[in-house]
């Protein structure tokens, strides 16, 4: 009996000064000191588009980026290896990009970003052809308020709601 209360307290006494020399590990991923969507200059006038054409856009409204933390942590059962703890940070922002002037007939094609194919089918994103009867997106009247916003009629533009910005 006596061998096997020292043999427990030795193998207990072995975990503790495992566990006190394999301290946890923390890591943490890089976070966003800035980033640029697109520009916004006041004055520059909006193009007139006939038929359909690549062009660039020009920020009409965004939040502020908003930053989400993810810690994971990992080891540390069983024989005493240290634990691991692991911080990421994953960034997104709401903005409106406007592109032309619209009206009724104004339709979308394909949207580019960073010089790749944007698939919108994963991203929140409603498109305003700029008709002059459009209302004010309503995600801009949950930031701004109600009645704080403009409709851009006559500007055609696309809303991003919560866009990731990642690769």
């Amino acid at each position: 009996m006596a061998t096997l209360l020292l043999s427990v307290a030795v193998n207990a006494g072995l975990y503790f000064l495992s566990r006190a020399l394999a301290p946890t590990v923390k890591t943490e991923g890089p976070r966003l000191k800035e980033a640029q969507i697109t520009s916004s200059t006041e004055g520059v006038p909006l193009p007139r588009l006939f038929g359909r054409m690549r062009l660039g856009g020009n920020l009409i409204w965004a939040t502020n980026f908003k930053e989400t933390k993810t810690t994971t942590k990992s080891g540390g059962k069983g024989g005493g290896g240290g634990k691991q703890q692991t911080t990421t940070y994953t960034y997104d922002c709401s903005f409106a990009i406007a592109f032309c002037e619209g009206g009724t007939q104004t339709q979308l094609g394909r949207v580019w970003a960073d010089g790749k194919l944007l698939d919108l089918s994963k991203h929140t994103v409603r498109f305003y052809p700029g008709s002059d009867t459009q209302l004010p997106d309503s995600y801009m009247e949950t930031i701004e308020g109600v009645g704080q916003v403009p409709a851009y009629r006559g500007t055609a533009y696309l809303m991003f709601e919560r866009f990731p910005l990642g690769d």
